[in-house]
């Protein structure tokens, strides 16, 4: 059984997030911060890139590597 990457709270949160903008997400990657023990989420639509605010590193979305480029079919969205 494969491990899910998002769980039901962070899936529920990113499809209301991309919701309106759907069909341009390129794709979403999980982000180290420049200061400080944060990451955030990055979203790269085709037309704008999209940044989401900081979290405490390690506490959201447990299940995505930094810096990988994920789409939304293999996040479940």
């Amino acid at each position: 059984m494969d491990t899910e990457i998002l769980n039901i709270e962070e899936k529920e949160f990113l499809s209301f997030i991309i919701n309106p903008f759907k069909k341009k997400v390129v794709y979403i990657s999980k982000e180290k911060a420049r200061q400080g023990k944060r990451e955030y989420i990055y979203i790269q639509l085709s037309d704008s890139p999209c940044q989401l605010p900081c979290f405490p590193e390690g506490e959201l979305y447990k299940n995505m590597e930094v810096k990988k480029h994920y789409t939304l079919n293999e996040l479940g969205l």
